[in-house]
């Protein structure tokens, strides 16, 4: 029984869903095609770990939806949040991504600039993480917010022909460089295992939190 209980916490536990907002300044974008061009140049084998570029995005929450009724609920505490976001008379962050850092040498990303509009997105996400919980559905990644533009991700149990991290040498040229701004303008509620024709993921709703200028 024990053992069962395990798995079945387990299966629970495995997210299918996510709170983002999805990158679509074409600098970024590119920038982060040519990082990825170049490392895997280097490293051929880092190709099986790079982000599609066409996923780009920053997650503020990953939760299960199990059937229609939580993707329901779910898609109502994403207008119950724009609508407090708006009350709290929060502006689209204009976040600035510079440089390059890593999880662990697992994950590398990157960085968001530490600035005050890095402060707004932080806002918006525990507004979200709130009225999400307030409702039921639990975020599965209890960590605080790091928020963060994933370029290559080495996933726990897979080989990659025994490579088990990813070698700052590969990225250390982007330390300072600077890859753009985009402007937050919408959330979107996403299925993780669905990708749309675009490379992009499903979007069950997308909702802009802000009030018109």
């Amino acid at each position: 029984m024990k053992l069962s209980a395990k798995k079945d916490k387990q299966q629970k536990e495995r997210p299918n869903a996510f709170l983002a907002f999805r990158i679509m300044n074409q600098q970024i974008v590119h920038h982060a095609a040519e990082i990825q061009k170049e490392i895997i140049q280097s490293n051929p084998l880092l190709s099986q770990a790079s982000v599609s570029i066409a996923k780009l995005h920053i997650t503020l929450m990953v939760f299960e939806l199990k059937n229609d009724e939580d993707k329901q609920r779910a898609q109502q505490c994403l207008i119950k949040a724009c609508h407090r976001i708006r009350m709290a008379q929060l502006v689209p962050p204009q976040i600035r991504f510079a440089g390059l850092s890593n999880f662990n040498d697992r994950v590398l990303f990157m960085n968001p600039v530490n600035d005050a509009h890095l402060d707004v997105l932080k806002q918006i996400a525990t507004i979200c993480r709130e009225t999400f919980e307030e409702n039921g559905i639990l975020r599965l990644d209890n960590r605080p917010l790091h928020p963060h533009l994933t370029l290559f991700q080495l996933k726990q149990g897979s080989v990659y022909e025994g490579m088990t991290k990813i070698d700052s040498s590969l990225y250390t040229k982007f330390a300072d460089k600077q890859f753009g701004t985009e402007i937050m303008r919408s959330l979107q509620l996403c299925n993780m295992k669905r990708i749309r024709a675009d490379g992009y993921y499903e979007v069950f709703l997308e909702e802009s939190p802000f009030c018109s200028q």
